[in-house]
């Protein structure tokens, strides 16, 4: 089994970003189980308890304007879309 952790920062305005989007290319779909998002206060890998962000997959057509205009590309994508909680401020974990 194969996982990957990624640790993704970010730098947003709170009242801005209410959303990010995360894609699998669909040549891993077959191998692809889960995706879990989630949150800690402090650094990962404390005792903290995280914090589950709420995510769904999405088709191409709902990812806002002008985010991946070039529809070669998005086709080949299993794309997520994961909401950002008001205290999110630098980094999460998918």
């Amino acid at each position: 089994m194969v996982i990957f952790n990624n640790q993704i920062q970010i730098s947003r305005d709170r009242d801005e970003d209410e959303y990010y989007y995360y894609c699998v290319a669909k040549d891993y779909a077959w191998s692809f189980v889960a995706l879990h998002s989630m949150y800690y206060q402090g650094e990962a890998g404390d005792d903290d308890t995280p914090t589950y962000l709420h995510h769904e997959p999405i088709q191409p057509s709902e990812l806002p304007a002008g985010l991946l205009e070039n529809s070669e590309l998005v086709d080949n994508l299993l794309l997520f879309k994961i909401k950002l909680n008001r205290d999110i401020e630098s980094t999460f974990i998918v």
